[in-house]
């Protein structure tokens, strides 16, 4: 800063003042000498804003934390198994996650993903350690809609589809955003943003025309985010489910890890920076995770182009996505104007997500372990009365009567009688001679053997 000039003050106690038009002038000369101070003394140790500068807009911004180099995903699993219990269903998770952020800039479909599991279950650990690249990822724990009407002074856009171009959207309570009042508007906007293309109006003279603008989304809660695949507004979504039940010993292990950290935890103070807000093994995943994902986003297209993909593996993919399209259709209230969706967006999505998945397990090929993720990915999103059914009747050639379908598939007589309906209608089940016994079409059973059963 210049140094100030100043003038001597009078010997006698009260002070002669200028005249006032003299006093403006060296006031005015005074502000002519400020300047705006060096960006790198607004920068925090961590290396995000502080102060005035995070809230520049009128966007509010922490501390970010400072990443850590990663290119291994080994390396990466070695950080989460020392932070905390580990298990294959949050490594699947991960991994998923980490092949939906990166695949964001590819042409073609859009990888969103749905996390699932109890609470506790470690979904939102995974989501903040992403949330430490900040360039890549976007974490939103509420959502009031991804446009906005609001207009600055200087014309600047600030709805969240402009915030979230090029990145990934994390919403980690999925189970509040259930009970939002205008939730099939927040979905119907983001199933707009997913083609791409999406444009709306206000009655104040903005409009917002979002061309190219790509995104991917992470919605994570508990199994009631299943609610929304009873609308086409959520058929964008694929599953992975992080724990299909809690296991009596795991949650064992998993408290007694949870009590020796917490323990630990009271014999230090956090002292506000992003590192201190978790214990030290944790945090150091979390920014290894970050890192990780900065390296693949930075690199995405030269390692997607590095992997090999066969024929049988294009064909799997063709078959996981026509099986999902079937499993995850739904009767409705009468079951007669409800239809399966095209399995087009399917197939490409877990196609998209097999690449992906070999970049982030640093594979140079789609082998029998990437398979093995894609379909747990398959089957996740699958879940449901369908495929619990087909489950039973797939193993009653000769058929089952509906009283007994609905005892074994714990549902009403009226529901089963409706649901059969529909799926004959689509193709998957049919009745034998007389009319009593429903079973599998043979050409979908052929299907679900070579999927179920991978």
């Amino acid at each position: 800063m210049p140094k100030l000039q100043t003038t001597k003050q009078p010997t006698q106690q009260t002070p002669r003042l200028r005249p006032l038009a003299a006093r403006l002038t060296a006031l005015g000369n005074l502000l002519a000498l400020l300047q705006p101070p060096p960006t790198k003394w607004l920068t925090g140790a961590t290396g995000g804003l502080t102060g005035y500068a995070a809230t520049v807009g009128g966007v509010s911004e922490a501390p970010s934390m400072r990443l850590r180099t990663c290119e291994e995903y080994s390396e990466l699993i070695a950080a989460w198994r020392k932070a905390m219990k580990w298990s294959e269903g949050l490594d699947t998770t991960l991994s998923v996650m980490l092949a939906s952020s990166m695949s964001t800039q590819f042409l073609g479909e859009q990888l969103w993903i749905k996390v699932i599991g109890p609470p506790s279950c470690g979904k939102t650990s995974l989501m903040e350690g992403l949330a430490t690249a900040r360039k890549w990822y976007l974490s939103k724990d509420t959502i009031r809609g991804f446009h906005s009407g609001f207009k600055t002074e200087d014309g600047k856009d600030v709805s969240l589809a402009q915030m979230v171009k090029g990145m990934t959207l994390g919403t980690k309570d999925g189970d509040t955003l259930l009970k939002a009042p205008n939730l099939k508007q927040i979905l119907a906007e983001g199933r707009a943003l997913y083609d791409k293309v999406s444009r709306t109006n206000y009655r104040n003279d903005v409009n917002r025309e979002y061309t190219g603008h790509r995104m991917t989304w992470h919605l994570a809660g508990t199994s009631a985010l299943r609610e929304i695949d009873d609308s086409e507004l959520g058929a964008r979504f694929l599953d992975v489910v992080v724990m299909d039940k809690i296991e009596d010993e795991f949650e064992d292990e998993v408290g007694w890890r949870a009590a020796q950290q917490e323990a630990r935890n009271m014999l230090h103070l956090s002292d506000g920076k992003p590192e201190s807000q978790h214990p030290e093994e944790l945090a150091i995943a979390m920014a290894l995770t970050g890192g990780y994902l900065d390296f693949l986003r930075v690199n995405a297209l030269e390692l997607a182009q590095a992997v090999r993909v066969d024929a049988q593996v294009l064909e799997q993919c063709n078959k996981f996505g026509k099986f999902t399209a079937f499993m995850r259709a739904r009767a409705g209230r009468d079951g007669e104007n409800a239809e399966r969706e095209f399995s087009a967006r399917l197939v490409k999505q877990y196609t998209r997500l097999a690449i992906s998945q070999a970049v982030v397990l640093n594979k140079e090929e789609v082998d029998e372990e990437v398979l093995a993720r894609v379909h747990k990915v398959v089957i996740d999103t699958s879940r449901g009365h369908t495929l619990d059914l087909i489950r039973v009747l797939s193993n009653m050639p000769q058929g089952c009567e509906v009283r007994a379908l609905t005892m074994l598939c714990n549902q009403t007589d009226d529901k089963m009688r409706l649901h059969l309906r529909f799926l004959r209608r689509i193709g998957v089940v049919e009745t034998d001679v007389n009319h009593r016994r429903w079973r599998v079409v043979p050409r979908f059973n052929k299907l679900y053997k070579e999927v179920d059963h991978v």
